[in-house]
């Protein structure tokens, strides 16, 4: 199986051999039948296994989110900006550029200043 990367399922191997295996095959394979187990067998294998449960991952922690954020060319772009506009002296531009998150989700209407009002070329 090739090395688990973030964003991927990950799956034991038995399970995908048993995904592709027949299913009277796989029956056997698990020590089971269609009609699924007995009362006493169901209590024994929760014992000896315990519950039936999916695994979980843990959250990514701080540093690998802000590894994954500064790897955002956005960010990048507005983190080089905010430093220029520091070293050129700029410190409210900086500060724009620093507490951008992300682009406008939609554009701005255009507005002209000059009204026209009720004339008409004759």
């Amino acid at each position: 199986m090739p090395p688990a990367r973030a964003n991927t399922i990950r799956a034991s191997p038995r399970l995908l051999e048993l995904a592709g295996a027949e299913p009277a095959a796989a029956y056997a394979r698990l020590a089971t039948t269609a009609a699924g187990l007995s009362s006493t067998e169901a209590r024994t294998r929760l014992a000896e296994f315990g519950p039936n449960r999916l695994a979980s991952d843990r959250p990514p922690g701080l540093v690998r989110r802000l590894w994954h954020a500064m790897r955002n060319p956005l960010v990048i772009l507005l983190a080089t900006l905010a430093t220029v506009s520091f070293a050129t002296a700029d410190p409210r531009a900086g500060a724009i550029s620093a507490s951008r998150r992300s682009p406008p989700t939609r554009s701005m209407p255009i507005r002209s200043s000059a009204r026209v009002r009720g004339t008409c070329a004759r």
